[in-house]
């Protein structure tokens, strides 16, 4: 018998994206509230676009990740390699073997970061606010689905650390930054391509995409 097909982006299509300002402001009981937990009710995940305000963050964000994954490898290992914050991780690590490496980062209540960031000199800051930001969001939107299933918004909500905590306290949620090094098309691939020879997927080609759809515990 046929299964059926794995939703996906693109059968969801754009009409599916929701508005993360208009959850914001219709409040856990609105149009758009309902729609989001119908969305996750059929597709297990569901597609947000952060309002124009937000638009700072995120660019300042990718400025200082581009300029963290540029820096020599030494200085970057510099970091410190992963290792356990509570039930998540924090640090750096280079995938060698997928030719891909991570930052991953906790915030302190101070809005400092776990590890420390002494460069590139302010990402720090910015990777802090942008953790806030997304923090609220993810708050907000548990709450929109523990009123859709009708329990109490703690059962939820408990697993996060509060919205304010002690200096020293440090995020229950890590901030992820990928860097997904470009695959490069071997000399002898390239001379065959330009050819037009047919040829079979090869070890390199199945690299260049390491998943489609990605869900973990991490702040993307």
């Amino acid at each position: 018998p046929k299964t059926a097909k794995s939703p996906n982006r693109r059968t969801m299509g754009s009409r599916q994206i929701m508005s993360v300002e208009a959850l914001e402001t219709e409040g856990v009981t609105g149009d758009t509230a309902r729609r989001f937990c119908e969305v996750l009710r059929e597709h297990s995940f569901a597609l947000l676009r952060l309002p124009e305000r937000d638009a700072g963050l995120l660019a300042q964000a990718r400025v200082f990740a581009a300029a963290f994954f540029q820096q020599p490898a030494e200085r970057k290992v510099a970091i410190g390699d992963f290792r356990p914050v509570g039930t998540t991780y924090a640090g750096y690590r280079d995938h060698h073997g997928c030719d891909t490496e991570f930052l991953e980062l906790h915030v302190t209540a101070a809005r400092g970061t776990l590890p420390p960031l002494p460069y590139p000199d302010g990402m720090a800051e910015a990777a802090s606010a942008l953790h806030a930001r997304l923090y609220e969001l993810g708050r907000l939107l548990l709450t929109i689905i523990a009123a859709s299933i009708q329990i109490d918004p703690a059962a939820l909500l408990d697993a996060l650390a509060p919205p304010e905590s002690s200096p020293d306290d440090i995020s229950a949620s890590v901030l992820r930054f990928c860097h997904y090094r470009a695959a490069r098309m071997p000399p002898s691939a390239a001379a065959t391509e330009a050819v037009g020879a047919p040829s079979t997927p090869a070890p390199w080609a199945a690299r260049e995409v390491l998943f489609d759809q990605h869900t973990d515990s991490s702040l993307l």
